[in-house]
């Protein structure tokens, strides 16, 4: 919830020593992600907002999701997600 949200971003600015400066909706599950999860998360990211007194930076999505919001939300940010990998052979 927005208010946990709130909850949270206060404890890790007193374990950081540093203040948040605006929110990133980062609202995302890789390749399942679609359309509709991004923009049922936008009215989430609002009320944090509206909580926190910080504006909303910017809104991720994966590139083939971001021309699609840009027409339904402004700030979009494209990102390109990547797959990581683990040799723990040597481990």
């Amino acid at each position: 919830t927005p208010e946990e949200a709130l909850e949270v971003m206060r404890e890790v600015e007193a374990a950081a020593g540093i203040k948040f400066t605006a929110i990133v909706n980062n609202s995302n599950v890789g390749g399942e992600t679609t359309v509709e999860d991004i923009l049922a998360t936008t009215k989430k990211a609002e009320q944090l907002s509206e909580l926190s007194g910080l504006p909303i930076l910017f809104t991720t999505a994966e590139k083939r999701l971001a021309s699609l919001l840009s027409e339904k939300l402004e700030n979009v940010f494209s990102l390109n997600l990547q797959n990581k990998y683990f040799d723990i052979k040597g481990i």
